[in-house]
């Protein structure tokens, strides 16, 4: 709780943060449900190799499991410093901070312990989780199986329900209030479930463990693993907006110089993880419209496509609406100044006529105030994740001369488009006559000089193999 913070507006932020853990627990169990029903996924014979399709199953998994890990991870570090909250002057601020801290420590271990029990004695699964490449840290699975299978975790269950017994439960106490009771029943369960894990099996495992983690105790072991982010995230204060992003106002003002309407925007900001559960260095897109006077210049004065945007209002806090993007809010228009207020920002033009990139905005528009897909299924309308968004709005309909028909991919039941297929399909279709897209420019950060410069195309192609967490580059 930073100074002059009020306890309402703490409360505001806290509730927002327990709620991103309860949506991430959700997903979290999702993946344990998967992973029960498909027994084979883990099960490899003893004296053979992983096959390539059960590698792509399972390294998807792993990318969807970290993902869920690292937000959790940041949300818990964000509230790591509850002690400093004075109970006697914000004893609710106090309490609710400890609740999303133990909420987000449960949330992690309680996903770590049933993911170890379904992995087994696996070793296959295990080297090919420990592997360091693209969307991997090195030693992943041993660390977290370091994290989950020590007498410490288990002690910090015990004295953590304890604590949340004893003073955090009657502090939030009174009312109504759905979210806090799902945090009650929440820590109440999980805290019961974990303590049966280390009873039935978690401490023998610790001990069968403690070989493997002595061999690996040069590493930072304390989950997210990578001392740098763990410092990063523990920088992060309430009332801050953090670090500037690597591309600034000029670049931007630079970029916009480039664009033309129907132009898909990729962005990556560093240690904001949007669009949990996509793979890949890309985690979102956005749609250029351009703003009115753009848009009548591209497509015609008398446009319905300049008729829609001038209805729907022209500017933003930071700028004239010239994107559509779907946000955790839902689809929304925004200035280009807040889309790219990012630290990667790359566009691809798709190669379609102007009357089918008039449609796909006018699709777009068309769905402004949808909420956003938090279940990226992309066989309903009634929400929408950010890449479905530019698949439905450029996808072949009557009134269109072409479109795009973009490939899918299935992810853990769901059939989906991650952002960073985008880049995926430019590459591989990169000199073919046929292609979808053509490159328009790359805006690359980097994170150790905390700038960001115009790149060619060739860069923009290896970005997408870039690992996930850019901290890891030079």
């Amino acid at each position: 709780m930073s100074q002059g913070m009020t306890d309402s507006l703490f409360t505001g932020i806290a509730k927002t943060d327990l709620t991103q853990v309860r949506r991430y627990d959700h997903g979290l169990a999702r993946l344990t449900t998967f992973a029960t029903d498909h027994p084979g996924l883990f099960r490899v014979r003893s004296a053979s190799s992983l096959e390539p399709d059960q590698k792509q199953e399972l390294r998807r998994f792993w990318q969807l499991f970290l993902d869920y890990q690292l937000s959790l991870e940041q949300i818990r570090l964000r509230h790591s410093s509850f002690w400093k909250i004075n109970p006697g002057a914000h004893r609710r601020s106090y309490a609710l901070s400890f609740t999303v801290f133990y909420a987000a420590f449960l949330a992690q271990n309680l996903s770590g312990s049933r993911l170890i029990g379904l992995v087994g004695d696996a070793p296959q699964v295990e080297q090919f989780w420990n592997e360091s490449g693209a969307d991997s840290l090195p030693m992943a699975y041993s660390r977290l199986k370091f994290r989950v299978l020590n007498l410490m975790t288990f002690q910090m269950t015990s004295g953590g329900y304890s604590h949340f017994n004893d003073f955090t439960r009657p502090a939030l106490s009174g009312g109504r209030d759905s979210l806090l009771e799902w945090a009650v029943a929440f820590q109440e369960a999980g805290a019961d479930t974990l303590l049966r894990h280390a009873r039935e099996k978690n401490l023998s495992l610790a001990f069968m463990n403690a070989p493997e983690v002595g061999r690996k105790q040069v590493f930072d072991l304390l989950f997210p693993l990578q001392k740098n982010l763990a410092d990063f995230m523990g920088r992060t204060h309430y009332g801050l907006t953090g670090r500037p992003a690597f591309i600034t106002p000029a670049l931007v003002d630079s970029l916009h110089t480039l664009l033309e309407p129907g132009d898909i925007i990729l962005v990556r900001r560093n240690w904001v993880l949007s669009n949990i559960g996509l793979p890949g260095f890309w985690p979102h897109a956005a749609l250029y419209t351009g703003a009115p006077d753009e848009a009548s210049a591209w497509f015609g004065s008398n446009s319905e496509v300049v008729k829609t945007l001038r209805e729907r209002g022209q500017s933003a806090d930071s700028g004239l609406f010239r994107t559509v993007e779907a946000l955790s809010e839902g689809v929304v228009q925004n200035s280009l100044e807040k889309t790219c207020d990012a630290d990667y920002v790359a566009v691809l033009r798709p190669r379609l006529s102007k009357n089918d990139k008039a449609r796909a905005v006018l699709q777009a528009l068309a769905y402004c105030g949808t909420p956003y897909d938090f279940d990226f299924d992309f066989n309903t309308d009634a929400t929408l994740v950010c890449t479905e968004l530019i698949y439905k709005a450029y996808q072949p309909r009557t009134g269109m001369e072409q479109g795009l028909m973009l490939p899918l991919c299935e992810i853990l039941n769901r059939w989906t488009l991650p952002p960073n297929n985008f880049a995926d399909i430019f590459a591989q279709e990169r000199d073919t006559p046929g292609r979808c897209f053509d490159f328009v420019a790359f805006l690359d950060g980097n994170e150790k000089n905390k700038k960001a410069r115009f790149r060619p195309e060739s860069t923009f192609i290896e970005s997408r193999q870039r690992v996930k967490w850019d901290f890891l580059q030079e």
